[in-house]
């Protein structure tokens, strides 16, 4: 249940509506380690947030930055 408060945070833009509403958005594939902290992006989490661009008719932009989320990327295409 952790991730539920983090996913309403990080889709919060996906529910602008009108002229604010985005075309496009990123959607990072997998987590990420910085040199002082992490930027966790639990599959489930990246599930939702690509299915909310879907109901909503917002193309993802995939942020890719290593083979583990390229794999994950064809996990969704292959969901879809």
């Amino acid at each position: 249940m952790a991730a539920r408060p983090e996913l309403g945070l990080r889709a919060a833009s996906l529910t602008l509506e009108g002229e604010q509403k985005p075309d496009m958005a990123s959607l990072t594939l997998g987590s990420v380690n910085f040199s002082s902290e992490a930027s966790v992006s639990a599959p489930s989490t990246v599930m939702r947030l690509a299915a909310i661009m879907q109901e909503r008719g917002i193309r993802p932009e995939p942020e890719v930055f290593d083979l583990g989320m390229v794999n994950f990327a064809k996990v969704l295409i292959d969901k879809d």
